[in-house]
């Protein structure tokens, strides 16, 4: 088993377990007035429905963006994903992007303390991300 470089360090490099767990409480904290009004109609939530409105009809141009000329499967495919399990209700919508903050949050963390053999680097990844 390996020992976390940062024990060896002492002082503000020695991160307790407890204290790992703040990026990912910042992350709900960010999310809560979301989930507390779940509504729709902010920003691009719009145009985000009507594309997963038309993947789900079978209308699979909508992954390709031709006036950009990208290619976004997964940018698109996650919300229709949403949409599909949950339709129009608003709480759900922000309940998944709530998990996939939280999900890429952690993974941030757990990439960046098995690089680095650092609790320490982890914490402050998961912090610089979620912030």
């Amino acid at each position: 088993m390996r020992e976390d470089a940062s024990h060896h360090a002492g002082g503000l490099m020695n991160i307790s377990s407890r204290w790992l767990y703040l990026p990912l409480m910042i992350a709900i904290l960010l999310m809560l007035p979301r989930l507390c009004s779940a509504e729709f109609g902010f920003f691009d939530d719009a145009s985000v429905l009507i594309k997963s409105q038309q993947l789900i009809r079978g209308d699979w141009n909508q992954l390709l963006e031709p006036g950009s000329g990208r290619f976004r499967p997964f940018y698109w495919l996650y919300p229709t994903i949403i949409y599909r399990l949950a339709h129009l209700r608003s709480g759900w919508f922000f309940a998944g992007n709530l998990l996939l903050l939280i999900g890429t949050t952690a993974g941030i963390m757990i990439l960046s303390t098995r690089l680095t053999d650092s609790r320490f680097i982890g914490f402050w990844s998961g912090i610089f991300f979620v912030l």
